[in-house]
């Protein structure tokens, strides 16, 4: 090889391309030799039987045990001193893509409660009564609002208001027809259990 790049470096001008080309693919087989060379390392590697077992890592931190849906009752009263609004904490944090849904306890047949979801409107004596809702991903607030002035209501409308809230995973919600139907949703929230 030294003697035909001798040969062409003596023959002049013409051949020097060439001699440029020659290093040039000399370069590049080196790189792709040297770029394949741990590929085959890599895959043809050692082999026989696996070494014992190493150290178990540091705990992790703890999470929601798996915990996707979840279905809770909240109390509440209604006054002058919350502005006839009861805000809750959610803990752990919801996900972006989770619902809440909240239902309020507006009677009972038979010994069971009938609920009634989120917002309400009722028209008594003559006024619109309402409850409301709004969440956060760490909390949500449940609202009583009224075309009268709220002190006018009584005690049956303002103190121990009990409302079912349900958090529902996003992913759920495709198979809930109506959110509003408190029925579905819980069917739905069960079946995932």
């Amino acid at each position: 090889m030294k003697f035909f790049c001798k040969a062409m470096i003596r023959s002049g001008p013409i051949f020097s391309f060439a001699i440029i080309k020659l290093s040039n693919m000399q370069k590049s087989l080196s790189l792709l030799f040297f770029a394949i060379l741990p590929v085959f390392l890599f895959l043809g590697g050692c082999s026989g039987p696996s070494g014992p077992q190493g150290p178990v890592g540091p705990q992790g931190p703890s999470g929601a045990d798996g915990l996707i849906a979840e279905v809770f009752d909240v109390t509440a009263n209604f006054n002058p001193a919350n502005n006839f609004t009861a805000s809750f904490s959610l803990d752990p944090p919801l996900f972006d893509s989770d619902v809440v849904m909240i239902y309020l306890r507006w009677a009972t047949f038979e010994g069971q409660p009938i609920w009634r979801a989120l917002p309400i409107t009722q028209i008594l004596q003559g006024e619109l009564l309402m409850y409301y809702f709004d969440f956060t991903s760490f909390d949500f607030v449940i609202t009583m609002d009224s075309t009268a002035p709220l002190t006018v209501w009584g005690p049956e409308f303002t103190n121990n208001q009990v409302f079912r809230v349900a958090i529902i995973p996003g992913s759920f919600l495709e198979e809930i027809s109506d959110l509003n139907d408190y029925e579905a949703v819980m069917k739905v929230l069960q079946s995932h259990r």
